[in-house]
């Protein structure tokens, strides 16, 4: 898996610059991915509820180590064979709860006092949750389940015949 991708930086004409900081969810990013500039300000694709969630499975983790890994796979869904698939690749610390990269860059600005922008509305926006609701029938849809099935299954195969070798 190749994970030398770059930050994109963009000029902002109104002043500064806003770096976008690619990640992935639940992978502890080497030292040398991590940004190392001066920041003043942090925005998050997530909704305030989002900080709550994190003190929940940090609650969770010291608890249980492990548990929210394994609920998340349990759950099933794309969300389950994207993580199941994260743990067959070496020399990366994945599947950690809360999501290590956001909630990292989360405690530095609260440490340092910088404004942290939640990019996502909160369910108390009734247009976001009607959206939310739309999305979450869509995947449930038993078209949709079935299709992940027998994705699952089929990955499950391959990597057996993989490891087997």
């Amino acid at each position: 898996m190749n994970l030398d991708w770059e930050d994109i930086h963009w000029e902002d004409p109104n002043g500064g610059v806003i770096v976008l900081h690619g990640i992935l969810p639940t992978v502890v990013l080497p030292n040398s991915m991590r940004p190392r500039i001066q920041w003043h300000g942090l925005g998050l694709l997530a909704s305030r509820e989002e900080e709550e969630i994190w003190a929940e499975e940090e609650k969770s983790e010291a608890k249980d180590p492990g548990i929210n890994l394994d609920s998340a796979i349990l759950n099933g869904g794309l969300d389950s064979l994207y993580l199941e698939m994260l743990t067959y690749v070496e020399g990366l610390q994945v599947g950690k709860f809360p999501d290590p990269e956001p909630r990292r860059l989360h405690k530095a600005a609260r440490t340092h006092e910088r404004p942290v922008f939640f990019i996502e509305p909160g369910m108390e926006d009734d247009d976001w949750a009607d959206f939310l609701t739309k999305e979450a029938h869509a995947m449930t849809r038993i078209r949709k389940l079935i299709k992940i099935v027998f994705t699952a299954r089929r990955w499950r195969k391959l990597t057996k015949k993989v490891r087997s070798k």
